[in-house]
């Protein structure tokens, strides 16, 4: 059933443009101070789903994007950066801590 899933995705990626992929992390610094704090949120979930899924060879795409969103939005206020900064931390923390590290 994974190996299904894992082909539909891999076909419906075929069809997505990757520029558009890149532009909604890229312009992360267009987000609300609330939006940004939960899409970092989210993304962090994802990641975690990513690393999990496959323990042996872990996806990082999420990790990746992460980074990314990270440098683009250093720039905020100090009161969002620190939100975002709690939630990465932990995420971080979870990666480094879990049986790949």
């Amino acid at each position: 059933d994974t190996v299904a899933i894992e082909e539909a995705n891999s076909m419906l990626m075929e069809q997505v443009d990757t520029s558009d992929v890149d532009r909604i992390f890229s312009n992360s610094p267009l987000l609300s101070d609330e939006a940004i704090v939960d899409f970092v949120r989210h993304l962090c979930a994802i990641s975690r789903e990513e690393i999990e899924s496959n323990p042996a060879s872990p996806r990082v795409f999420c990790m990746q994007k992460i980074v990314e969103i990270t440098y683009f939005n250093m720039s905020r206020i100090r009161i969002v950066w620190s939100k975002i900064w709690s939630i990465l931390s932990l995420h971080f923390q979870g990666v480094a801590l879990g049986p790949n590290a």
